[in-house]
């Protein structure tokens, strides 16, 4: 007669042979199985392939280099700015302070009157502390790098993800690469600046209606429809250029572009909640005190590194799925009772 123990372990047997048959039933369907096939890729392996520690590791690097990369992008700025006469260092600080809050809303104006003391005291860095400066900026773009080298390990066959190492760049060559991206952001304000500057003498020039500068306003700015639309542009351009650059193998542009505009779409939900979430459903001062600012700013960046690390998944399930075919066959052979 069979023991208790042996009973348990033959009723385990079976049920983990019918949630078997069952998975590989709904994997075959031809409509739950491509659901399945996405859910699958995108949120399940965003948990084999430890997104969540990416993630975190990604909110550390990018709270680590906040400060140093604003200082550096803004001291670039300005010294370029300057030979036209139109800003100085203290001005481009504003420009670049207003772009980022477009992506951080969270900071608080303390943040940019710490960095104007910062900037002020730039010139006594010397090339030890500017090479400093680089290196803590740079770090962040060495978690993406990782990150990426683990998600698309496999965006080329369909195995499951397991442990094996893909390798990545030297971290001389990450800095080189993180250089061409500062100097790219420098040269897209200093083009957007001067569409704003032409925009405004036209608009000045012709004296059009109030309306046409609330939609062709300054581009680098948030109250006209033109500066909503570049905002929105920067950011899928953004993720789209990310995805390619880091990623261990080719991704198609036209799939990077619908993970920038997937991010974005998730991006623009995430604030209205993670607002409505702080005005309705938690005192973050009575929690955390003094720390309250701190905490939001470090929850809304990790709020933006998991959205992130979602949308590289979603870009290597639609490559692999419209590239390969579907990850497992569809032959309809699904009985539904």
């Amino acid at each position: 007669m069979a023991t208790l123990r042996e009973r348990l372990e033959a009723a385990g047997a079976l049920g983990k042979s019918a949630v078997l048959q069952a998975r590989d039933k709904v994997r075959r369907h031809p409509v739950l199985g491509e659901i399945y096939e996405v859910v699958d890729g995108v949120f399940f392996d965003y948990g084999r392939d430890h997104s969540a520690m990416y993630a975190g590791a990604l909110t550390f690097y990018a709270i680590l280099s906040l400060i140093p990369l604003t200082v550096l992008l803004a001291s670039i700025f300005g010294f370029v700015m300057s030979w036209t006469g139109e800003a100085n260092v203290d001005e481009a600080l504003v420009q670049v302070v207003r772009q980022l809050r477009k992506i951080i809303p969270y900071l608080q104006p303390s943040f940019a009157e710490d960095l104007h003391a910062l900037v002020a005291l730039r010139s006594k860095l010397g090339i030890a502390g500017f090479v400093a400066l680089l290196w803590a900026a740079s770090e962040v773009f060495r978690g993406v790098e990782f990150a990426c080298a683990r998600i698309f390990a496999r965006v080329a066959d369909h195995s499951s993800p397991d442990h094996r190492r893909t390798k990545v760049r030297s971290v001389f060559k990450t800095k080189l690469l993180f250089g061409a991206f500062a100097t790219a952001g420098v040269l897209s304000m200093l083009m957007l600046r001067l569409v704003g500057s032409v925009l405004r003498e036209v608009r000045e020039t012709l004296n059009l209606p109030g309306w046409v500068g609330a939609i062709f306003g300054d581009p680098l700015g948030d109250a006209s429809v033109l500066g909503a639309v570049v905002t929105a542009a920067a950011i899928v351009i953004g993720f789209a250029v990310v995805v390619r650059v880091f990623s261990p193998h080719a991704i198609k542009g036209r799939w990077a572009l619908m993970g920038g505009g997937l991010f974005f779409v998730f991006f623009e939900v995430a604030r209205k909640v993670y607002d409505v979430y702080l005005a309705q459903f938690t005192n973050v001062t009575a929690m955390y005190g003094s720390f309250a600012t701190l905490i939001v700013l470090i929850l809304w960046i990790y709020y933006c590194a998991s959205l992130l690390m979602l949308c590289f998944h979603a870009v290597k399930v639609a490559q692999r799925r419209f590239t390969i075919g579907p990850r497992w066959p569809k032959d309809g052979k699904l009985l539904i009772v």
